[in-house]
């Protein structure tokens, strides 16, 4: 994986998407406003862990990722 990803989350979720680095820096942020279900994420990263989490009232959830 280069930093090009989708993301699917059900159709009814609303908060927030964010990429930080193992340091906890943010790297990347969207807004979920639900209806849509799939995100795509493009981005060139350097290789290293990232945590993908979702942030919502009734749902959270994270993702470890590794680029290589």
């Amino acid at each position: 994986n280069n930093g090009n990803f989708k993301v699917q989350l059900p159709s009814w979720a609303q908060g927030e998407l964010r990429l930080m680095n193992t340091a906890g820096q943010e790297i990347w942020r969207n807004k979920v406003e639900g209806g849509l279900t799939e995100y795509e994420i493009n981005l060139e990263l350097p290789a290293g862990v990232y945590l993908l989490r979702f942030q919502g009232s009734d749902l959270s959830s994270s993702l470890r990722i590794v680029i290589e």
